[in-house]
C-alpha cells in the first residue's frame, strides 16, 4: 500500500498545518474530539515551551493519493509514574511517557486498510520517539477501528500492548438534540422531577446569583481566581490535598485557548461567592469538558454541580451549539448517569517501549488482581462495604501535601 507519510514536529510547522487539519475535521472523521483539536494541542505545546516543560510533541500525517487518511498526535515527557493499590499510592517511578492527544489517532475509515494505515504510524512512532518506557492510552473506545486494532493485537509495530484491567470503562456523552425541553424529556419521570426541584430549592430566597461565562482571555485571571477558591473547598481537597492553578502554565493555557476560540468555561456564583465550575472546550461538533467541581464544604445541601450543568447545557443550546457533550468516564455517584443518552466502552492500554516500563506494568497488574480478589474474598464473607467504607473514611482524613495541577483534566466523579 503506497501512503505518504510527514512529520510535524515543530510549532510553526503545526500552526501552518492547522488550516488543512481543520478543513479535515469538517469531514467529521472517526476519533476527533476538542483534546486532539489543533488548536487544543498549540495551546497545551505553547503553555509547555514558555515553562520549560522538557517535553517532545510530534504529529503524524499519512496521506493517501494527496487527501489526508489519518492524523497521530503525540507528546513526550518526563513523567513520575504512580504504582497503586486502588487509589493509595505504593510507590513511583521516573519514566519517558508517552501520550497521544485524546488518546486516538484521527481518520478516515478506510475499511481493510485501516490496520495497515495504524501500522505506519506506530512504525514511525517507535523509530522518531524511541527511547519510551510506556504510552499510556486511557479510555480507548472500543467500538471504533482504531480500539478494535489495539484491543485484538498483542504487539503493534512489536511494541507490546498491555492491559492492567481486563474489564470496559464506560464513557459517558450527551446528545443534546434540539432544545433544553427535549434533552429533559429523555430522562425518566423521576430524574426530571429531581432535576426541576433542585433548580427550584436554588433559587428560593434572597440570594443574589450570577452564572459567568469565560471565553476571552482578559478573562482568564478571575477564572484561575474562581477555579481556586472552589477547588479549595470541593472534595478532592479533602482526599488528594489542595491544588495550586494559579500556575503560569496554566495561565499560558487557558489564555491560548480563548486566543484560539474553543474555550467554553462557566461558572456559578452565589452572594458574590463561586460555587461550582464547568470547564470545557469546542471542536466543531464535540464539546468536552476539562473539569468541573462544587464547593462541598460549604454549599453541598445546593446541588451547585447540578445547577452548574443545568445552566451550561442551556447555553449551549443559545449559540454554537454541539452534537455532543463527552462528560468522561468514571461515575461513582451516578451523576452522569442522570445526564448521559449515551455510553461507549472504552479501555485502558500501556504499550511498553523498555524493560523498565514492561516491569511497572505488570507489577501494577498483579496488584490490581489483588485488589480484584480481596474484595471478591470480602464479599463473600459480607463484609466488604464495611472495609471499603473504613478505608474511604481513612482517605477523607488524611490530607496530603499540596500539589500542582497543569492543565490536566480532573472531572469530578461525586457532582452534587
Amino acid at each position: 500500500m503506497n501512503f505518504d507519510i510527514s512529520i510535524i514536529d515543530t510549532l510553526d510547522a503545526l500552526e501552518r498545518f492547522v488550516p488543512e487539519w481543520l478543513e479535515f475535521l469538517e469531514t467529521q472523521p472517526i476519533g476527533a474530539t476538542a483534546f486532539n483539536d489543533p488548536r487544543y494541542i498549540i495551546a497545551q505545546w505553547k503553555s509547555m515551551i514558555h515553562t520549560s516543560d522538557e517535553s517532545t510533541h510530534m504529529v503524524i500525517v499519512i496521506r493517501e493519493s494527496e487527501k489526508i487518511c489519518c492524523i497521530a498526535p503525540f507528546w513526550k515527557q518526563r513523567y513520575v509514574f504512580p504504582v497503586e493499590i486502588g487509589f493509595k499510592k505504593v510507590f513511583s517511578v521516573n519514566i519517558h511517557l508517552l501520550k497521544c492527544f485524546d488518546h486516538s489517532f484521527i481518520f478516515r475509515d478506510m475499511g481493510e486498510k485501516n490496520d495497515a494505515i495504524f501500522e505506519h504510524a506506530f512504525i514511525i512512532l517507535k523509530q522518531r520517539f524511541s527511547p519510551f518506557d510506556i504510552m499510556w492510552l486511557t479510555h480507548v473506545r472500543v467500538n471504533t477501528p482504531f480500539g478494535k486494532y489495539l484491543n485484538t493485537h498483542r504487539f503493534v509495530a512489536g511494541i507490546k500492548v498491555r492491559k492492567t484491567f481486563q474489564t470496559f470503562i464506560p464513557t459517558y456523552r450527551i446528545h443534546l438534540g434540539n432544545s433544553m425541553e427535549d434533552l429533559l424529556a429523555t430522562l425518566n419521570k423521576k430524574r426530571r422531577k429531581n432535576v426541576r426541584y433542585n433548580i427550584k430549592h436554588y433559587y428560593e430566597g434572597q440570594a443574589e446569583n450570577r452564572f459567568i461565562k469565560t471565553t476571552k482571555p482578559e478573562q482568564i485571571e478571575s477564572l484561575l481566581q474562581a477555579i481556586q477558591q472552589i477547588d479549595d473547598n470541593a472534595w478532592q481537597s479533602t482526599a488528594r490535598g489542595n491544588t495550586n492553578v494559579k500556575t503560569e502554565r496554566n495561565r499560558l493555557f487557558y489564555q491560548e485557548l480563548a486566543h484560539q476560540g474553543i474555550l467554553r468555561c462557566y461558572v456559578l456564583e452565589r452572594n458574590g461567592t463561586p460555587i461550582a465550575y464547568r470547564l470545557g472546550v469546542q471542536s466543531g461538533y464535540y464539546f468536552s469538558g476539562l473539569g468541573s467541581k462544587y464547593d462541598r464544604a460549604n454549599y453541598e445541601k445546593l446541588y451547585p454541580g447540578i445547577i452548574c450543568l443545568y445552566h451550561v447545557l442551556e447555553e449551549l443550546f443559545q449559540e454554537n451549539t454541539p452534537e455532543i457533550v463527552d462528560l468522561g468516564a468514571y461515575d461513582y455517584g451516578g451523576f452522569k448517569a442522570v445526564w448521559a443518552n449515551d455510553k461507549v466502552d472504552a479501555s485502558t492500554l500501556f504499550l511498553t517501549g523498555s524493560y523498565k516500563g514492561t516491569a511497572i506494568i505488570q507489577t501494577q497488574a498483579f496488584l490490581n488482581r489483588m485488589v480484584y480478589f480481596g474484595k471478591k474474598i470480602l464479599g463473600r464473607f459480607g463484609v466488604k462495604d464495611w472495609v471499603l467504607n473504613f478505608f474511604k473514611g481513612k482517605l477523607r482524613s488524611t490530607k496530603p501535601q499540596s500539589k500542582t495541577n497543569e492543565n490536566e483534566a480532573d472531572n469530578n466523579p461525586d457532582e452534587k
